[in-house]
């Protein structure tokens, strides 16, 4: 390709010449022995010459500044305007000046042209200075840098004849220097590296160009290609780049897989290429990319030695290649070091704080700050940056620091940051040392730069560790436990942080196993500190009472880390420790027992229909509206409560046998599930109930046709569960008919006394309820006033025909009074709906009429429903005071913290999170945006 730089140069110079000088032309002469005439001393001199360029050494006195094109002559005038211009200090004495011309063709003869202003009067020099020099070839080398830049370089790469006459490619690419240490030292390979290289492959010889002007693809002529790639590592100046090619096969059939087998069993490994997946699974140690076109994707590797030492002392993934690779650092331009530069003073240092002042030149255009404990400077810097601690003076101004360490650039002459606006947490590095760096930037390319950097460390704790006792607060209430929290050392050594996790008992002992208390807390605990009334009342005589739902008959578990001002927290964790306390609710009073014949007739078998609507999206052109689709069956078994056997088969327990449980242990378990099998039946009843069996009143795609019970999820080979109260909890579809005094059948819901309709098919984060749907709100519990007066009932009217063959399910109705006075009325029918901060997703499509129970004659099943899509429609908000589902694990919600009372700081948008899990999420996510695929790491 032609490189038309200089002539354009040349030619924009030339323009402005026209503005400041005359016409007049000076005529050039070779430089071939010094000038000194008029006090006035020029010798240029040609270096050696590279295949894009070459070194000229221009020796000078009493000149203040020259300038130089390739390839033009034009006045001096204009060359000083437009050209490469170097200034010169010291005039008087002789200056020698290195000057490395980039850019140009191989084997090709060019001038050079100098145009020089003279120290003593400020004058033009009367005469051009002409040097000629002939770049020279590649020669045999396949990889030669061709340019270096301040954004980038440019490698011209001579394609090999071997891999030619194989009918192979290059693959290749460009990573930063952190980019490609942090993917050695997790175990990705170059193979990988070149493989998802946004599909970079040559099969000739190439020059290929790296820096800001090609970040995009783009063709032989500079012109963006349509949907080209992009090459999101840009680079900063002095910053090296890793250059990595290496030779690919060609492969056709996307199912090829190279594996290592063992065909004659005699201790010798071949490789073979299979398109067997299931046989060869086990032992494929590289696959075809799914999903792309056959292309250039076979490394010419060296599998089987490969596999042999990986893990070895000898293993190194770059010496196993079989055809052409190479690996290359290319350093960017350094940038000219100013003399402008930024303070940094440190002050007002706690045991979890300090104080930083930055304090900039006026010279100092912006400047980048990273702050980093001294741990992770040695554990996760240095070795990205080969352990050269001065690589420090770009990495701190570089792409991947700003992604990955959260570098800040400012602008201010005068910074202020406190270590606290920077760390997520700055708990626990009492007594730590810190690094800080500053790099300044002098202009807006970079090329100006200056560095400073300093160290500090905080000073350590003065006070105990923290002390927090919890009491359980007796109650009569099922649906709640209270907890009395208390600092016993207020006032001498406050909490100013405090962190709970509260469950049942049986998933805190499962969660236990994992991890201990302090750990819990740390990672998932939920912020009591928000509420500034709850750390006011634990800092008291009188403590704090917290309150959290719970469920009847249920022994919830409350643990607590606290914190002091210092950052130092307690032990939940030690024996006998009172940041742990425990709490049990009584069994719900059951209202008084009705006895009807419903509670007989109604059981059996039943084909439930209803009318169905779903949601069209909007468009361009059109709002979105709801459609008729016509109705929709369900199965539905009505039952006085669960059944399930007194003992289990002998297949059950091979089930279990194959999880790992012993048979007695299986029977323990099986005596746990009658007991709870007991209680549900028991509670049933008591609450004048029956039990409902089926409700597939949505898309078939969320298999609500499909009905387990408790017993039917206990003998699942499929379905898994931390305890056996989860299964009373996910079974399902499940709703209730309750039968009052008077002989009214009702539908009742109420998300906070009772479990989901389902959540077994897809598990917890996909749990079904049961909802009164309307068009603009929803209920799920019964809605009072502040009075506790009754303002909604959330139940809906049932009629039973004379017969008892018929059971039809009437809707909710409210007549109220809309914001203008007028009379408005909302409908609610039962429709299945998804939960969500607060508000109701109803499921496509949802039921819109009357939900008719017909006895069946017989065993047939309800007919198939179409399916109209599974999309979900829009959320709508809860008709008074947003009801809190029934939990069944997880930190419960506590009742008695109030949000608005939060204190919100005024800090950097993202914090640092120093620890080594956040630092790799944060590289890979950095990795995955500039390549477009998952770190690949072995």
């Amino acid at each position: 390709m032609k490189n038309f730089k200089f002539s354009l140069l040349a030619i924009v110079a030339l323009v402005a010449s026209f503005a400041i000088s005359s016409c007049t032309k000076d005529a050039p002469t070779e430089s071939k022995k010094p000038d000194n005439t008029n006090n006035v001393s020029i010798e240029i001199t040609v270096g050696d010459a590279t295949p894009s360029g070459a070194n000229i050494v221009v020796k000078t006195k009493g000149i203040k500044e020259f300038a130089y094109i390739v390839d033009k002559d034009v006045e001096a005038s204009a060359i000083l305007a437009g050209g490469i211009k170097t200034t010169i200090e010291a005039t008087d004495e002789l200056t020698e000046t290195n000057i490395n011309i980039q850019g140009l063709e191989p084997t090709t003869t060019y001038s050079a042209y100098f145009a020089f202003r003279k120290a003593a009067d400020n004058k033009i020099y009367e005469e051009i200075k002409k040097v000629e020099f002939t770049t020279i070839g590649y020669g045999d080398s396949v990889l030669t840098v061709v340019e270096q830049k301040h954004d980038g370089f440019a490698i011209h790469v001579q394609f090999p004849e071997e891999v030619k006459a194989k009918n192979n490619a290059l693959r290749y690419s460009t990573t930063s220097l952190p980019m490609y240490n942090y993917s050695k030292m997790n175990g990705a390979m170059e193979i990988d590296m070149l493989l998802y290289n946004a599909q970079q492959y040559i099969t000739d010889s190439k020059t290929i160009r790296y820096d800001e002007f090609y970040s995009y693809e783009r063709d032989e002529e500079g012109d963006l290609v349509p949907d080209g790639a992009e090459y999101a590592d840009p680079k900063v100046p002095g910053e090296p780049g890793i250059f990595l090619i290496g030779e690919y096969a060609k492969m056709e059939n996307p199912d090829e897989r190279i594996c290592l087998v063992d065909e004659d069993e005699d201790g010798e490994y071949e490789l073979i290429s299979v398109y067997d997946e299931l046989t060869y699974l086990d032992r494929t140690i590289w696959a075809f990319p799914a999903g792309w076109q056959p292309g250039y994707y076979l490394p010419q590797f060296d599998f089987v030695r490969w596999a042999s030492e990986v893990g070895s002392e000898e293993y190194d993934s770059e010496k196993y290649w079989t055809g052409y690779y190479e690996k290359l650092q290319v350093n960017t331009i350094e940038p000219e070091i100013m003399d402008a530069n930024v303070d940094i003073k440190i002050t007002e240092k706690t045991p979890i704080n300090a104080c930083l002042t930055f304090t900039a030149d006026e010279e100092v255009l912006l400047y980048n700050i990273f702050i980093c404990t001294e741990s992770e400077y040695q554990v996760n810097v240095l070795p990205l940056l080969d352990g050269n601690a001065d690589y420090m003076r770009w990495f701190t101004g570089s792409y991947f620091a700003l992604m990955t360490f959260g570098t800040e650039t400012t602008a201010d002459r005068v910074c202020e940051l406190w270590l606290s606006d920077w760390f997520v947490d700055t708990k626990g590095l009492a007594g730590q040392d810190f690094r800080v760096f500053v790099a300044g930037i002098g202009d807006n390319e970079g090329k100006l730069q200056s560095f400073n950097t300093t160290t500090f460390t905080l000073p350590e704790v003065t006070l105990d560790k923290p002390e927090v006792i919890i009491t359980p607060v007796e109650s009569d209430d099922p649906y709640s436990v209270t907890f009395n929290i208390k600092n016993p050392n207020y006032g001498t050594n406050d909490i100013s942080e405090a962190y709970f996790a509260c469950n049942y008992v049986r998933e805190y002992d499962n969660i236990l196993k994992e991890y201990s208390y302090s750990d819990l807390l740390k990672e998932m605990g939920n912020p009591l500190h928000y509420d500034l009334t709850a750390i006011e009342q634990i800092n008291s005589e009188n403590g704090f009472n917290f309150t959290v739902a719970s469920r009847e008959n249920a022994t919830t578990r409350l643990a607590m880390l606290v914190y002091n001002w210092e950052g130092s927290c307690n032990n939940p964790d030690a024996p006998g420790s009172k940041a742990v306390a425990e709490a049990k609710t009584p069994n719900a009073a059951f209202p008084v027992r009705v006895e009807n014949a419903l509670f007989t007739t109604l059981c059996g078998e039943w084909e439930a229909t209803a009318p169905m609507q779903t949601y069209v999206a909007a468009t361009e052109t059109q709002e979105g509206y709801w459609k008729p689709v016509g109705n929709y069956t369900s199965d539905v078994t009505i039952a006085s409560g669960l059944e399930y056997p007194e003992s289990l088969d002998n297949s059950v327990y091979d089930i279990y046998k194959e999880w790992g449980i012993s048979r007695d242990k299986t029977d323990e378990l099986y005596d746990e599930f009658k007991t709870m099998a007991k209680q549900y039946n028991q509670r049933t009843r008591g609450f004048n109930r029956l039990l409902c069996l089926g409700y597939n009143f949505t898309d078939p795609e969320y298999n609500l046709g499909i009905v387990q019970t408790p017993y039917d999820l206990f003998i699942s080979q499929e379905f898994s569960s931390a305890t056996v109260a989860d299964m009373f909890y996910d079974f399902g579809p499940k709703w209730n008919l309750e039968i009052d005094a008077e002989g009214n059948v009702w539908l009742p819901i109420n998300i906070e006394r009772e479990f989901p309709m389902s959540a077994f098919y897809y598990g917890i984060d996909y749990s079904f309820y049961m909802l009164a749907i309307g068009n603009s709100s929803y209920l799920g519990a019964p809605v009072y006033d502040k009075t506790g007066k009754l303002v909604l009932d959330s139940r809906f009217p049932v009629e039973v025909s004379e017969d008892g063959n018929t059971i039809t399910i009437k809707p909710i109705v409210y007549n109220y009074k809309d914001q203008y006075g007028e009379a408005a009325v909302e409908t609610y029918y039962p429709c299945v709906a998804q939960l969500q901060y607060g508000q109701a997703t109803p499921l496509n499509p949802r039921v819109c009429g009357d939900v008719v129970l017909t006895r069946k004659a017989g065993s047939t099943r309800a007919a198939a429903n179409k399916a109209v899509g599974a999309s979900a429609t829009t959320s709508i908000k809860s008709f008074g005071k947003a009801p809190q589902p029934m939990k069944r694990t997880y930190s419960m919600t506590p009742l008695t913290i109030d949000e608005t009372k939060a204190i919100k700081r005024i800090v950097r948008e993202e914090k640092i999170d120093n620890s080594e899990g956040a630092f790799d999420a944060r590289v890979q996510a950095l990795f995955k945006q500039m390549y477009g695929f998952d770190f690949p790491a072995k």
